[in-house]
């Protein structure tokens, strides 16, 4: 790929993107996070983005502290650590035709989020959801963050399910197809015991989990003494919660369910929202098109929200300037899905967390097949939940 002036990559034959004078890295990065293969340069791209070796800064303003910059001519993502211009994003054309300017070797900031809306903007759905195919039936998990979608996925994946996607899926506008948006799959450390198979954990990510499990049980020792009302216990019990949720690896799909098992599409035939509650039971009821359709809303504007704040952060700068696209979001996902979702099987799901993933195999499997009726809640035990 070296030396490789123009790329193009189709991705599901829906939305082209050029790479003009990438660096190796760069294309080597885009290819392994979209899943899509370089093709020969061919009709015109929906999003073309330009590598460059520096950006200029003469004659630029800026908002907040290494976050923003903005000239008559553009406005620039920065660099958090060095403050240099690190990407030109033209906020007025995201959806339709847009060009990014963008520095070698750096990554390119929101280019997936651009992804996904140029995606919506031709009447394709993104939802932030996992998908697989069992017993030959397609399923997509929809939920908040960190509420139960990968524990779903892997709960399945032990019992032969084959991979559609982890994080991010698009729905085609007849809600037939799901379309895969290849990402890593972050498991959680509690979420190991359960898996059939998992790739060895290296030297220093047990070193790291060890030591995570030694600062948290000291600390829940230290609030029994008199060191309790100490300002850096309390500070440490404080931020505990948020490191222990480091306690995860990413693994890529194909790691835990084999090549064979990875689909690039997959057929839609049902759809779990997943919340998690305060009970020992697991929930299934029939679930409600209108509630869902505005719960999947919901969730893809808060996993949105980076870009979102760059794009008032874009009106600020240029306050005649307006993407009406991004303007009309909610409305324009809710009218697609309500759509595509329209006639589909629909569950809500309502789980405690943890939750043993082969319980809640148990529980949702009898509903992957065809006339599935809703069940009574099924208790887990404490010794399961333990």
């Amino acid at each position: 790929m070296e030396g490789v002036l123009i790329v193009d990559y189709d991705i599901h034959g829906v939305v082209r993107v050029r790479l003009v004078k990438p660096g190796k890295e760069d294309s080597d990065a885009f290819s392994m996070r979209s899943g899509a293969s370089a093709t020969e340069p061919a009709g015109e791209p929906d999003i073309i983005v330009r590598f460059v070796d520096e950006l200029p800064n003469a004659g630029m303003a800026y908002l907040g502290q290494n976050w923003v910059g903005f000239t008559k001519d553009g406005f620039y993502l920065l660099c958090r650590h060095t403050g240099k211009p690190k990407a030109c994003i033209p906020f007025e054309t995201i959806g339709e035709r847009c060009e990014i300017v963008s520095t070698r070797g750096d990554g390119i900031p929101l280019l997936f989020d651009i992804i996904r809306l140029t995606f919506l903007r031709k009447g394709f759905v993104p939802l932030h959801a996992s998908a697989f195919v069992y017993d030959g039936f397609g399923v997509m998990v929809l939920a908040w963050a960190k509420a139960g979608k990968t524990g779903t996925l892997l709960s399945f994946m032990n019992h032969g399910a084959q991979f559609v996607g982890d994080e991010w899926v698009v729905l085609s506008a007849d809600g037939e197809k799901i379309l895969a948006m290849p990402k890593p799959v972050e498991i959680s450390e509690w979420q190991f015991k359960y898996l059939s198979q998992i790739p060895r954990l290296s030297l220093h990510r047990r070193i790291l989990f060890k030591g995570i499990h030694l600062l948290g049980a000291i600390g829940r020792r230290l609030t029994s003494t008199s060191l309790r009302t100490s300002l850096w216990l309390i500070s440490l019990m404080r931020a505990l919660p948020a490191i222990e949720r480091q306690l995860k690896i990413k693994v890529a799909p194909h790691v835990l369910f084999t090549k064979s098992r990875c689909l690039s599409t997959a057929t839609l035939h049902k759809v779990f929202m997943v919340v998690r509650h305060s009970e020992t039971e697991i929930h299934v009821q029939d679930g409600d098109l209108n509630e869902t359709v505005e719960r999947a809303v919901a969730t893809n504007e808060f996993e949105m929200l980076h870009l979102l704040e760059y794009y008032k952060a874009f009106r600020f700068a240029f306050p005649g300037a307006k993407n009406l696209f991004l303007e009309e979001l909610p409305s324009v996902q809710k009218g697609l899905l309500e759509s595509a979702l329209e006639g589909k099987d629909i569950y809500q799901i309502s789980q405690p967390y943890p939750v043993p993933l082969e319980r809640l195999f148990s529980k949702l499997a009898p509903h992957c097949r065809p006339g599935a009726q809703v069940e009574m809640s099924f208790q887990t035990s404490e010794r399961e939940r333990s």
